[in-house]
């Protein structure tokens, strides 16, 4: 008998994460829950006000310029197009993602170069655009699927 190992719980949880979403017994998709809409949208309301507070920061020299405010904005966009079941908009989020992690990597190998950081944090932001791009492939097949 196999043993259950760390490797296979990856691949499970990674299986689980891809799997379609909940269908009601006529075929279709069940209709966004509004509760979680209303939340979402509450959040990305408060994602951009910190975006824009981030920027006048930085245009006096004490903001963020790591990203971290426009990834987490795209990222509850995209949540909000899961839920509503909008893979055009799904996709648009995740191609922001994907635009601010290029620029995190640009400047983080700017870095390396200056010796202020390591090898492995510019390789970590390199792995984190191929994950990005994964789920901008999985979007895609999802909506040549539906077609």
């Amino acid at each position: 008998m196999k043993r259950f190992t760390p490797g296979l719980a990856i691949a499970l949880c990674v299986w689980a994460g891809a799997a379609p979403l909940p269908q009601s017994t006529s075929g279709h998709r069940e209709g966004p829950h509004p509760a979680i809409v209303e939340k979402l949208r509450d959040i990305i309301k408060l994602r951009q006000s910190m975006v824009v507070a981030n920027v006048k920061a930085e245009q006096g020299g004490k903001g963020e310029s790591d990203g971290r405010f426009e990834i987490a904005l795209a990222e509850a966009r995209l949540q909000l197009a899961q839920e509503l079941g909008d893979p055009g908009s799904e996709i648009a989020a995740l191609n922001d993602i994907l635009k601010t992690q290029k620029h995190q990597l640009k400047s983080a190998e700017t870095r390396m170069n200056f010796g202020a950081i390591s090898g492995v944090e510019v390789d970590d932001r390199r792995a984190q655009i191929l994950e990005t791009e994964i789920r901008i492939l999985r979007a895609q097949q999802r909506v040549r699927l539906a077609e």
